[in-house]
């Protein structure tokens, strides 16, 4: 995780990089992938409507999020 808090891109791992790494420890874990996703989908999430939120980027490695105007 430490790797992907670089700020150069260069100095980052690409996502197939990190799939891979993850991949690794599950199988050290012995966690699959399915059964991860049936975990990740009984967790608890909370719904937020989906155009109660813009994302307007800031800077190049951040985003704030401002509430949008909805009349209804």
């Amino acid at each position: 995780a430490k790797k992907c808090l670089q700020r150069r891109g260069e100095d980052r791992p690409t996502m197939k990089e990190m799939s891979i790494e993850l991949e690794g420890l599950r199988k050290v874990t012995g966690i699959s992938s399915s059964s991860q996703h049936e975990q990740d989908e009984k967790a608890d999430h909370y719904s937020v409507p989906i155009n109660s939120y813009e994302i307007t980027p800031n800077s190049v490695s951040s985003c704030i999020m401002h509430p949008t105007y909805n009349p209804s």
